[in-house]
């Protein structure tokens, strides 16, 4: 458990990531220890950009699809590219 003044970023963090048991392991792991700055630092970075570490760990999923699934996979995801992640939810969902 997060110290009680990092409460906020990891609830943040743990929304950003919807939850995801795999990529909350791999974000909890690289923070365990480390100052609030870069708590802050790694939830902007996720913000912009995924973990590679996470992308890596997530890939055979993607690699799983049918070729059509993943074209579709990937015109979806290049629609909204530098969209805010929350409008593309609220389009998505």
């Amino acid at each position: 458990h997060p110290a009680e003044d990092f409460e906020e970023f990891a609830f943040q963090i743990v929304k950003y990531l919807q939850g995801h048991p795999l990529a909350l392991k791999v974000i909890g792991r690289s923070l365990y220890g480390k100052s609030m700055h870069v708590w802050k630092s790694e939830l902007d970075r996720l913000q912009t950009n995924p973990n590679p570490e996470i992308q890596q760990k997530l890939r055979p999923s993607f690699d799983k699809l049918a070729f059509d699934q993943k074209r579709m996979f990937l015109d979806i995801a290049c629609a909204f590219i530098g969209e805010n992640k929350d409008f593309v939810a609220s389009v998505l969902c």
